[in-house]
């Protein structure tokens, strides 16, 4: 049997070499859509916290073939003030490679660049998890609430399918009429706003409502996601596919900003995803007292969105939802959490969606 010898070779990226490639069209070695999608890749040399310098991307190459990589930006959280945070936004390794330790490599390469304390992660994968632990970090878990319709497989109604499709159409419109009815009495005369950026009233009105959080982020984070410079040509729109490792996520995403106003007040704002036919409430600030008032606009989106999941962070929302038996499944997923050692983490926290790019 004849051994190939290994040629390893780690390449770091900053943001002026995705500027070069993506901008000027400069060969970058090693550098292309295999390592980091544009549409990420357009977001990270958007970021309001990156300079041209800033080290964002980390790849290793056997033998000039990409084997694993990783991606991460930076960001100055508004609570706690001013603590500089890194997101690791991706992680992806060749599964002929798993278990030699290149997820550990390329994030650690990047982390040594970061410097100590500093670098978070939200995350699901107990191998992510188990790599920041290495590195030092703690890891909490933060309770996710999720909601599903049962998925009906046509091969086992064939033959029945139009009295299917009619049954199930009427049971919708019968599933929103006794939704109208349960949300009847209270408070009706509120309207939806879909604001293009965070002004100084809304982002004045998360600051007040925010004191469970674990984390803040500044205003210009919250209009970095809403203003992604790529979301008016996303595929969403114009349905172009993306050559990348994690093209299927991107190929139906929204992601908007709904404020709730009643009596011209500010009486909620939340911030949603829609992927892949799922509802995901990254950020929710709400008045206690107008709670049901909001929650009622974000019922009225899941209807008329007629989405197959739906997920939250916030306990007193996913309350509202079960009784509504709008979906037939729910289970709460524990998400990973991890930060640095020195970081302060009250146990009646919260901790709202992670980081903010989302788009992969």
């Amino acid at each position: 049997m004849v051994f190939m010898e290994e040629n390893i070779v780690i390449q770091t990226y900053s943001v002026a070499d995705l500027k070069n490639w993506l901008l000027h069209n400069r060969a970058i070695t090693g550098l292309s859509s295999e390592v980091i999608a544009p549409t990420r890749a357009f977001a990270i040399m958007n970021n309001p916290f990156v300079t041209d310098e800033t080290r964002v991307v980390c790849a290793l190459f056997v033998n000039d073939k990409l084997a694993a990589f990783t991606a991460a930006f930076p960001e100055v959280l508004q609570k706690p003030e001013n603590r500089l945070a890194w997101w690791f936004t991706t992680l992806w390794c060749d599964e002929k490679y798993e278990g030699r330790g290149f997820g550990l490599v390329v994030i650690g390469t990047l982390c040594e660049l970061i410097g100590e304390g500093n670098f978070f992660d939200v995350e699901g994968a107990k191998e992510t998890v188990e790599i920041f632990r290495l590195l030092g970090l703690k890891c909490k878990y933060i309770p996710r609430y999720e909601f599903f319709k049962r998925k009906i497989h046509a091969d086992t109604i064939r033959g029945k399918l139009a009295w299917c499709r009619e049954a199930l159409s009427q049971m919708s419109c019968e599933r929103r009429r006794k939704v109208m009815m349960h949300q009847k009495g209270g408070d009706s005369n509120y309207t939806v706003e879909y604001p293009r950026f965070v002004d100084d009233e809304t982002f004045a009105f998360i600051v007040a409502h925010s004191d469970k959080d674990v984390l803040l982020r500044k205003q210009e984070m919250f209009n970095w996601m809403l203003q992604y410079p790529f979301v008016q040509v996303s595929p969403l729109h114009d349905h172009t596919p993306f050559d990348n490792r994690f093209s299927s996520i991107v190929k139906d995403y929204l992601f908007v900003c709904c404020k709730i106003v009643m009596d011209g007040k500010i009486i909620g704002v939340t911030i949603l995803s829609v992927s892949r036919g799922c509802m995901s409430v990254r950020y929710l600030y709400y008045e206690q007292e107008s709670a049901k008032t909001v929650f009622r606009a974000i019922v009225d989106h899941i209807l008329s969105l007629r989405i197959k999941g739906f997920e939250t962070n916030d306990v007193k929302l996913a309350d509202y939802v079960i009784p509504l038996r709008i979906f037939t499944k729910n289970y709460i997923l524990q998400k990973s959490f991890s930060y640095p050692q020195d970081f302060v983490f009250s146990s009646d926290s919260g901790l709202q969606a992670g980081e903010g790019d989302m788009f992969v």
